[in-house]
């Protein structure tokens, strides 16, 4: 199923669906985009009208040469999380039924 975790629009690039995803290296679940990456702690923060944790950390830096390559990173730890893990996450919730 396409989208399986999908928790919301990306108010960001309004382009794509917002997922419920796993960062391999440290195995936490975060919220990413899956047009433009942006990526969100918690659900709260997705929900907010805030910016978004993953630009957070460029606030201070020159974005145009930092975000490409941290961007592919970033994208090579995503991985999709089981069930299980959303479960245990409490995050079950959030998740769009179609």
């Amino acid at each position: 199923m396409m989208y399986e975790f999908k928790v919301g629009w990306c108010p960001f690039c309004d382009q794509g669906w917002v997922e419920i995803v796993k960062n391999q290296m440290t195995e936490e679940l975060l919220l990413c985009c899956n047009e433009c990456d942006t990526n969100w702690n918690n659900y709260d923060e997705f929900k907010k009208d805030d910016i978004p944790s993953y630009f957070r950390q460029y606030e201070e830096v020159e974005f145009e040469k930092d975000y490409e390559s941290d961007d592919d990173d970033f994208r090579f730890n995503i991985i999709k999380p089981t069930y299980q893990e959303i479960i245990n996450k409490g995050w079950e919730k959030y998740i769009f039924k179609d």
